[in-house]
């Protein structure tokens, strides 16, 4: 038998809109007994409401303000809820208000056993979301309700700069919700009890009753805790348990859970394939890229070409469907080459997988598509493709050649002498994951790369990053594992960030269209003194007193970067070091450090001091 729940509507603090996506949500809980609504249907401001009783047969409750500026629906809705509470056998109470007078009523209903589900706007006050067993924002529930989509909101990844919009001061932060799951776990591991996936969520709601995964851009908690780098969910059928990232590698947990269904005589095939992926990550990660990635966009998956803008000199790129002018429903991309006489593209075949093409223009018309050779194209999805403008060294994404999940990122280049490819390379973390990684692109005029992950986000939501190029491949020196972890999984962009850089003029140049023929701005330094001025070399500044002050600047940022490359050099050959050679070398780099400290302090200073001396110097000439 379902539970029995009372709706108690305050009209006063609540629209007309939000009944259907109440009603909805409700029913999740159990069988609504009873549904009144609470306010002075005299006035006009509650006349949207009087439709919707009839659709949704409804009780209205009529009460009078009998004093200007009191709320008389407020006492009658209690009044009811107790009379209800004492003679009425009901397992629960929905009470729908963004007022904070309701706290006291949610506390004393569940003070007598009852289950008491919140429902208010998000600028509804946090005693009275704390006060109920679970509270729900009204306006996630009117996303689902008109939206009809399973994740429709921006999730924050990396720099912090899209954050999902939730304006209530109450919103617990992710990592205080990755905390208290890992509590969770461990209190459950000291009593040998697995965690399993609803007792996370039940706990979540009794620790934190506004907690609801729609917040955060998800709509299932099993793809909320997946995003979160600490958590590992394993499932066995239809049994899902959350575990500690941290404990031990992924490799570690597959291998236990492996030995542990063979004891139980079950099949372990499926994490065999999960092993081996985790077995490829791993070397993976002993060659994680010391890449600057320096900007990132979260954008809808299907629309995430309308973050690159490349150069003429690149090449163009399309969707297949925009290209080929086609309604099939073909996810790839087409690539242009500058000239204008070669496309690369993919398809399916014969309805099955994807398979890279590419074509030539002859004439006036493109030729019949050729097939790229089987070793670029594995026996299962490859697509994405883009070419370098030496015309050779192609990038492309596929779910074969040892991908360790989804789509991974390869590079192969055509041998003219023989006429093939070579054989394809994966490329290292972070450019690849568990996730899917794909349409690794680079604009060479710009010095310029993006590429694409869906890691950590939201299902129809992609993550592009924007990076700087390293053709040394140069690795992330370190001895710290959860450094290496951290820059391959990218937990945050800055970590890749080199000290005291500032990349604004290459994430402006990112968006910025060059023709071709054109190369970016040369500078040698920007220098913004406002309303629309910046000077880019000393011989732009007017003042001699602020050219005095820059040139100070310019000789200081120099040092910096020196004494930068230095630390860098040094920290190398510490971590390379033996045990005598760490100790040689540690008051060499704490020194270098301290100095480093001092200097950076100074250049914004004096950048101060040279911009209101061009200023006043500019002024005065007028």
């Amino acid at each position: 038998m379902e539970d029995r729940f009372a709706l108690l509507i305050d009209a006063d603090n609540v629209s007309a809109k939000y009944i259907k996506p109440i009603l909805d949500e409700l029913s999740k809980y159990g069988n609504v007994t009873y549904k009144r609504i609470y306010g002075d249907w005299t006035k006009t401001n509650n006349a949207s409401w009087k439709e919707e009783l009839l659709q949704n047969s409804i009780t209205p409750i009529q009460q009078f303000s009998y004093t200007h500026g009191k709320n008389a629906t407020d006492s009658a809705m209690i009044i009811d809820a107790m009379d209800m509470l004492y003679t009425s056998e009901l397992e629960g109470f929905c009470l729908v208000s963004s007022d904070s007078d309701f706290t006291k009523l949610a506390s004393r209903l569940r003070e007598s056993g009852k289950t008491v589900i919140g429902m208010g706007e998000g600028k509804t006050p946090s005693p009275f979301r704390k006060a109920c067993d679970i509270f729900t924002e009204l306006e996630l529930l009117l996303e689902d309700n008109t939206m009809g989509k399973e994740e429709r909101n921006i999730h924050s990844h990396a720099s912090g700069k899209w954050q999902k919009k939730d304006n209530h001061d109450s919103m617990v932060s992710k990592e205080k919700i990755e905390e208290a799951v890992v509590k969770i776990i461990t209190e459950n591991q000291n009593n040998d009890r697995e965690t399993g996936l609803g007792e996370v969520g039940s706990r979540l709601v009794k620790l934190y009753p506004d907690f609801d995964v729609r917040r955060y851009g998800y709509s299932l908690l099993s793809k909320f805790l997946e995003s979160l780098p600490k958590l590992m969910l394993m499932q066995e059928g239809t049994k899902v348990t959350v575990t500690i990232y941290e404990d031990k590698s992924r490799k570690e947990m597959l291998e236990e859970y492996i030995n542990l269904l063979a004891k139980k005589k079950q099949d372990p095939q499926s994490f065999e394939t999960k092993l081996d992926l985790a077995n490829n990550a791993q070397r993976m990660m002993e060659k994680v890229e010391d890449v600057q990635i320096i900007d990132s966009l979260v954008v809808d998956k299907d629309d995430f070409l309308s973050a690159y803008i490349l150069s003429e000199e690149s090449g163009t790129l399309d969707s297949y469907k925009d290209f080929f002018q086609t309604n099939e429903p073909v996810s790839s991309t087409v690539y242009k080459n500058q000239k204008g006489d070669k496309i690369y593209y993919a398809h399916s075949t014969d309805g099955d997988r994807y398979c890279l093409f590419t074509q030539s223009m002859l004439m006036d018309e493109w030729g019949d598509e050729k097939q790229l050779p089987m070793n670029i194209n594995s026996n299962d999805d490859d697509n994405y493709p883009f070419v370098l403008s030496d015309g050779a060294t192609i990038y492309y994404s596929s779910k074969g050649n040892g991908s360790i999940g989804g789509y991974d990122l390869f590079v192969t280049r055509y041998n003219i002498n023989s006429d093939t490819y070579l054989a394809p390379e994966q490329l290292g973390m972070p450019f690849n994951s568990p996730y899917n990684d794909y349409m690794m692109v680079f604009d060479e005029v710009k010095g310029l790369g993006w590429f694409v992950s869906d890691r950590f986000q939201p299902e129809g939501k992609a993550c592009v990053y924007l990076f700087i190029p390293n053709p040394e491949h140069k690795r992330v020196e370190s001895e710290d594992i959860e450094v290496k972890r951290a820059r391959a999984a990218i937990t945050a962009i800055r970590d890749s960030w080199k000290e005291s850089s500032d990349y604004a003029d290459l994430i402006r140049l990112s968006h910025t269209e060059i023709p071709y023929g054109e190369k970016k701005i040369e500078k040698d330094f920007e220098f913004i003194i406002g309303n629309n001025i910046v000077y880019y070399k000393l011989d732009d500044i007017n003042s001699p007193e602020a050219k005095g002050y820059y040139e100070k600047v310019v000789a200081l940022n120099k040092q910096i970067k020196e004494l930068n490359e230095k630390l860098d050099g040094l920290r190398v050959s510490y971590a390379e070091g033996n045990k005598a050679r760490k100790e040689q070398l540690k008051p060499t780099i704490l020194q270098a450090e301290e100095q480093l400290h001092a200097l950076l302090e100074q250049p914004g200073k004096l950048e101060k001091k040279a911009r209101n001396a061009e200023i006043n110097y500019l002024k005065n000439k007028r």
